[in-house]
């Protein structure tokens, strides 16, 4: 990597040593890559990255499967990198990884922006809005759906041939008012209720 990107040896020298105070690769350096564990490779990707350190980093789920020793020390080194002035996009499903290490937060449904923000205001908006995820026994349509629960502050969502999404307002609409009126009129196989945070 040093070579690739021109990195000098001093350079090179210094960056090690910062290597091995926070990620611990000392005893990694020499092992062939095929006998690290998935942590051990994934701490070597964040070591090589430091190596040149790039002005923006696009990370995908980059703890995803590793143990919780492994995902810290990837943690304090974003942070670190992060101050060294690399920017860093993530994506992930981890909200503790979201809180400790993004200023900005981005949440996307189906390929639509329907958040952008601090996770402060995520949090304020996500607590005010809920999912209720319906299996019907039988196909209907969501017109029915629809004129079964009202026309105010429901979302109706076709996710399968017999199975629903409902988002809605908290502040507007209760879960036992939706779940009663559905319930009134259809036989339902399985009722989920998925709060966002």
């Amino acid at each position: 990597m040093a070579e690739i990107y021109d990195v000098s040896s001093n350079t090179l020298k210094q960056r090690l040593d910062i290597l091995k105070d926070f990620l611990g690769l000392e005893s990694l350096l020499h092992k062939p890559v095929r006998k690290l564990s998935l942590g051990q490779r994934v701490l070597c990707d964040f070591a090589a990255i430091f190596i040149y350190k790039p002005k923006l980093i696009i990370l995908d789920e980059p703890t995803i499967g590793i143990d919780v020793s492994i995902k810290q020390k990837i943690r304090k080194f974003i942070k670190y990198l992060n101050e060294e002035g690399s920017t860093f996009l993530l994506t992930t499903h981890d909200l503790k990884e979201i809180e400790e290490l993004c200023s900005r937060v981005i949440v996307l449904n189906k390929g639509e922006i329907i958040f952008d923000g601090s996770i402060v205001d995520l949090k304020i908006q996500s607590n005010s809005m809920g999912e209720l995820k319906v299996d019907f026994l039988m196909e209907i349509s969501q017109d029915k759906i629809r004129e079964c629960i009202g026309k105010e502050g429901v979302t109706i969502r076709k996710m399968g041939e017999k199975t629903y999404t409902l988002n809605f307002d908290k502040t507007k609409v209760k879960y036992n008012e939706l779940i009663a009126k559905i319930t009134q009129h259809y036989d339902i196989l399985d009722l989920r209720m998925l709060d966002y945070l």
